[in-house]
C-alpha cells in the first residue's frame, strides 16, 4: 500500500480574536495522513480538534502554516478542488435536507461533488450502518439515525479522506458498533480517516495511530 500522505499539514496556526482577546486554537500543527491510515485525534474539548478538521475543508482560514494535498500545495484553509475528495461530519452534525430521504440526500451529495451515484455501494453502506429506511424523510428520523443518514452521505462518492468529528455523538451503543464497521470497511477500500474524538476508548479501538492536542498543541503522536 502507498503510505505517502494524501494529507499534510505544516505549521498550520490559527488565532480566534474576540474582542480584545486572542485565543491560539491552534499553534504549528503537524500533521500527515496516509491512504488506508486510521488516525485518532484525541483531546478535551476546546484543544484545537474541530479547528483541524476546519482548516482542511476550508471552513476557516489559517494565520500561519501550510498544507499538500497529493503532494501539491493546497492554500491552508481555502476552497480548492480536493474538497470533492473528503468526506466529513462536522461536531458529530451532518449536512442532511431534512426534507429529502437518506437516499435522496446520497443522490445530491454525490452530484454536488460530480461524483458517480453507485447504488450498489450506497446500499452496502446503509447495511453496514443498518440505516432502517432509505426512503423516509430525514424529518421523520430519530437523532442517531440523521447521524446514520449523514454517515452515508459523507462516504457513498468514495472519499480518499474522511474527517469524522465527534461521530460517536447521539448513537447508542449498536450504533457505535455499527459507526465501526464502517470505518475499518472504509480505511480497508483504501481510504484515510480521521477520528476527532474526546472519547478515548472509541478511539482506542480503531485507530492505528494516535494524535492528542492540548491546548492546540501537538503532545503525542504515535
Amino acid at each position: 500500500m502507498d503510505r505517502a500522505p494524501l494529507l499534510a499539514l505544516r505549521r498550520a496556526t490559527k488565532i480566534y480574536r474576540r474582542a480584545n482577546t486572542e485565543v491560539t486554537a491552534l499553534q504549528a500543527l503537524d500533521l500527515d495522513l496516509s491512504p488506508g491510515e486510521l488516525v485518532g485525534l484525541l483531546g478535551p474539548n476546546g484543544s484545537g480538534k474541530t479547528t483541524a478538521v476546519k482548516l482542511m475543508t476550508g471552513l476557516c482560514t489559517a494565520d500561519e502554516g501550510e498544507m499538500a494535498w497529493r503532494g501539491q500545495p493546497v492554500a491552508l484553509g481555502q476552497h480548492a478542488a480536493h474538497l470533492r475528495e473528503l468526506g466529513v461530519l462536522l461536531e458529530g452534525r451532518g449536512a442532511s435536507y431534512e426534507r429529502l430521504s437518506t437516499l435522496e440526500n446520497a443522490r445530491y451529495f454525490c452530484r454536488l461533488r460530480e461524483a458517480h451515484f453507485d447504488r450498489g455501494h450506497f446500499d452496502a453502506l446503509a447495511a453496514l450502518l443498518d440505516v432502517p429506511d432509505i426512503h423516509a424523510p430525514i424529518r421523520q428520523l430519530s437523532t442517531g439515525n440523521k447521524l446514520r443518514a449523514s454517515l452515508l452521505g459523507a462516504m457513498v462518492h468514495r472519499p480518499a479522506l474522511v474527517l469524522l468529528d465527534e461521530p460517536t455523538l447521539g448513537l447508542d451503543l449498536f450504533g457505535v458498533e455499527r459507526l465501526e464497521a464502517l470505518v475499518r470497511h472504509t480505511a480497508q477500500g483504501g481510504s484515510a480517516v480521521l477520528l476527532a474524538s474526546h472519547d478515548l476508548h472509541f478511539v482506542e479501538r480503531l485507530s492505528q495511530r494516535i494524535v492528542c492536542l492540548r491546548q492546540g498543541r501537538k503532545v503525542f503522536d504515535g
